[in-house]
């Protein structure tokens, strides 16, 4: 916790872009605080670490970076403002309420790892509750007093910190459950608001289900009935087979440019990242 909360999160300097070229304004344009054109995005061609699930679209990939107005920097891919620090944030995941700080580049695997020692701390706790009550309600010694009533008038802070500790462990596993499915993605918190609002990040639509893939159970059933009617119709009149009928569509990606295909990678990855020092200047 100490480590996330003091390290920098992967804040980039200002001013590195403080004359962007901006675009013609238009004439017929009500925005007053405009005094000039806005600045131009930038598109960055990149190749992407594999083929997103079709390649014959190619290994390249363009990526739009805006010009951040508070820090008159270009945003590189994967970066975004912070309106609590106000500052941009390398790989920028979300902004810690309880730590007081952003979560980033520099300190999501100190992050991830507070988050597992947390379990591990409630879990543990967990357990010497339920332990301790154990031994006093089956002492060894078959002449002292035994069973669960006596257990817990003998010690009603063990149930105590059992329900405190529950308590606590519901929203850190939730959290915890939350990081992983984004660390095997290789996506962040940002990414996956962005992904969910607009139904699309990067190159890749929602719905191509990342990883995970979004094959429901209701379309394999699908897919099964009308493969067994095809065995009983002519060929000329049996319905098409659902997964035949994707083979017609444009072809779309199936991953973002910065995630692999075996979800264990983008975890090492993610959690694998150097941690250079603060480049504030």
């Amino acid at each position: 916790m100490l480590v996330t909360s003091f390290r920098d999160p992967g804040v980039l300097p200002r001013r590195l872009d403080p004359n962007p070229e901006v675009e013609p304004r238009d004439n017929a344009s009500f925005d007053l605080d405009v005094s000039e054109g806005r600045p131009k995005d930038l598109i960055i061609s990149m190749n992407r670490v594999d083929d997103g699930g079709v390649p014959e679209l190619g290994l390249n990939v363009d990526i739009i970076t805006r010009w951040c107005t508070t820090c008159r920097i270009y945003r590189p891919p994967r970066c975004s403002h912070c309106r609590s620090c106000d500052n941009c944030i390398m790989n920028l995941d979300h902004h810690c309420v309880f730590l007081n700080t952003c979560i980033g580049r520099r300190n999501y695997t100190s992050f991830y790892g507070m988050l597992c020692h947390m379990l591990a701390m409630c879990f543990m706790g967990l357990a010497g509750c339920v332990l301790h009550l154990y031994y006093l309600a089956v002492p060894s010694d078959p002449n002292a007093k035994s069973g669960i009533v006596y257990a817990l008038k003998t010690t009603p802070a063990s149930i105590a910190f059992f329900w405190l500790i529950l308590m606590w462990l519901i929203p850190a596993g939730c959290l915890w459950i939350y990081h992983t499915f984004l660390l095997l993605q290789n996506r962040s918190t940002v990414e996956q608001i962005r992904l969910d609002g607009s139904r699309e990040l990067y190159d890749m639509p929602k719905g191509n289900g990342g990883c995970f893939g979004n094959f429901t159970l209701l379309s394999r059933f699908a897919m099964c009935s009308e493969k067994i009617r095809s065995w009983f119709v002519p060929e000329d009149f049996a319905p098409p087979i659902a997964g035949s009928a994707q083979k017609g569509r444009e072809a779309r990606r199936k991953r973002t440019p910065f995630q692999y295909a075996n979800p264990l990678r983008n975890a090492l990855v993610v959690l694998g990242r150097p941690t250079p020092s603060s480049s504030i200047t």
